[in-house]
């Protein structure tokens, strides 16, 4: 890798059909077509990285605020825990439990 180009680590997601939960007719599903994050070095500060964060979803109509607020503090906490997993790398779960509630 070249010493003027920083590194990147890059994490993306999208919706999908699983069987185990298909659409129904009953409810509107919103649809992610595209998330993720990007760490990037920032080359002369060791300990610093910058975090890009893009997402694009299509809510398939009126989204309530009260749900907009609830992902949105989610979102600001999955920010928090991937600052803490940069940190210190040993953190990392692969099924974290602060995001899959049982």
């Amino acid at each position: 890798m070249s010493p003027d180009k920083p590194r990147l680590l890059v994490h993306s997601s999208a919706s999908v059909v699983h069987p185990k939960c298909p659409p129904i007719n009953t409810h509107v599903r919103m649809t992610t077509l595209f998330a993720g994050y990007v760490v990037e070095e920032i080359i002369g500060r060791p300990n610093a990285c910058m975090l890009h964060q893009v997402s694009m979803w299509d809510a398939k109509g009126k989204v309530p605020n009260f749900i907009l607020k609830l992902a949105n503090s989610r979102r600001a906490y999955a920010v928090a825990k991937i600052r803490d997993v940069v940190s210190n790398p040993k953190t990392w779960q692969p099924r974290p439990e602060w995001w899959v509630k049982r």
